[in-house]
């Protein structure tokens, strides 16, 4: 009797683990589908949060708020100035040699074979 029932239950064993398969690859399937529309739904709030930046960012709009809520108008003749500045030095050399980034940059960059300290 106990050999009969050994036998049927590794029978119906397969069949159990079949349908516990089944099961979780449905599971699985529901939640990649509900994961799926929570990517499409946010990307359309990405999309539509987008459009309202620029919107926002528009310089006409800027512009009709500067002048009715701020009370801001545009600068008259003679309040905007444009300064000449002198051009850059270019032929600037570096003042008292290698800077603490150089010679970090030189020091992890030599090969094996120039690896030993340097000289003082």
């Amino acid at each position: 009797m106990l050999a009969a029932l050994t036998i049927a239950a590794l029978a119906v064993l397969p069949f159990i683990a079949y349908v516990a398969a089944v099961s979780n690859a449905a599971r699985i399937g529901y939640q990649i589908l509900k994961e799926t529309q929570d990517i499409a739904a946010l990307e359309t709030d990405h999309e539509r949060l987008q459009a309202i930046a620029s919107s926002l960012r528009a310089p006409d709009r800027i512009e009709r708020l500067a002048t009715t809520r701020l009370g801001l108008r545009a600068p008259g003749a003679g309040q905007i100035a444009a300064l000449e500045l002198p051009a850059p030095a270019t032929d600037r050399k570096p003042r008292g040699g290698p800077g603490l980034w150089q010679r970090l940059g030189e020091y992890f960059h030599r090969s094996e074979a120039q690896a030993a300290p340097l000289p003082r």
